[in-house]
């Protein structure tokens, strides 16, 4: 008897500590971009833990994120692939709350969108979505300044789901363009980038792979080599060494996840990079 009493408190309390989190505000945000499924889901735990899985019944484990200090966490997986829910892991900050978890369902991915390509000086992309409102700003940057917006495009300014804008003669010398389509319900921010033909010489510098999780790869293909920099998507400096003619190695594995700008400058000051990389998790 003693012992079903003790059960029963210890039920009773994880019952109060789950409704507790029952009264954050969680939300899962869904989308699709360039084959990829990705759950923005707000209103966790902060520092918990969410895992992905494939079916109600816990099936596979397809994928796993910490959520920050602002109870957010973002979970990708390939579009497509069978999902349930995600499981919100609560770190053991006291005696007796190790193992804590709720579940978050997941809805339909809110909308799909599509990586920008470039035709004569005309950016293009994709919104696939039946939700009312969505927005498409257009941004720029040149030789790594701040990103400044050219403009804003409403559902009434696409062709269906297909978007394009034309970029006007006196911003040919913005190499970078980054687009930020907007669902103002939901708040969900999906930002895709292009890099623009430059009047720069081409094929002077490779820089490698677009997407990194440490290194980058600096290929200076012609020239005595110079100097490379590293900026953040809002034009500050995060970075700067000298590369050599030949290949050069760049250790940024202690950066944040998030876009930068890279910009490789040859020892007369000329520009022979100006590209935008993504640093993965």
């Amino acid at each position: 008897m003693k012992k079903i009493i003790i059960t029963a408190i210890a039920l009773l309390l994880a019952a109060v500590t789950l409704y507790a989190q029952d009264d954050l505000r969680r939300k899962a945000n869904g989308y699709i971009k360039d084959g990829i499924q990705f759950y923005h889901i707000t209103g966790c735990v902060p520092y918990s833990e969410l895992e992905f899985y494939s079916t109600p019944a816990g099936g596979n484990l397809l994928a796993n994120a910490p959520v920050n200090n602002t109870g957010e966490a973002v979970i990708k997986v390939p579009a497509g692939t069978a999902y349930a829910f995600a499981l919100n892991r609560v770190k053991a900050t006291k005696k007796g709350e190790a193992g804590l978890a709720y579940y978050i369902a997941l809805g339909a991915p809110l909308m799909e969108v599509k990586t920008v390509s470039d035709d004569a000086g005309v950016l293009r992309w994709q919104v696939i979505t039946t939700r009312e409102g969505i927005t498409s700003d257009v941004y720029s940057s040149n030789d790594g300044t701040p990103f400044a917006k050219l403009a804003t495009l409403n559902q009434a300014d696409a062709a269906g789901s297909d978007y394009s804008y034309t970029v006007a003669s006196h911003e040919s010398g913005k190499t970078v363009y980054c687009i930020q389509v907007t669902d103002p319900e939901s708040g969900l921010r999906v930002t895709l980038g292009r890099n623009m033909l430059s009047n720069e010489p081409a094929a002077l510098v490779k820089v490698s792979p677009s997407v990194f999780t440490d290194v980058v790869n600096v290929q200076v293909l012609n020239g005595d080599g110079g100097t490379i920099q590293v900026f953040s998507n809002i034009g500050t400096l995060v970075y700067s060494s000298t590369v050599m003619q030949g290949n050069n190695s760049i250790n940024l594995s202690k950066f944040a996840a998030a876009g930068y700008i890279v910009k490789v400058t040859g020892r007369d000051k000329r520009i022979l990079y100006n590209g935008r990389i993504v640093k993965s998790r």
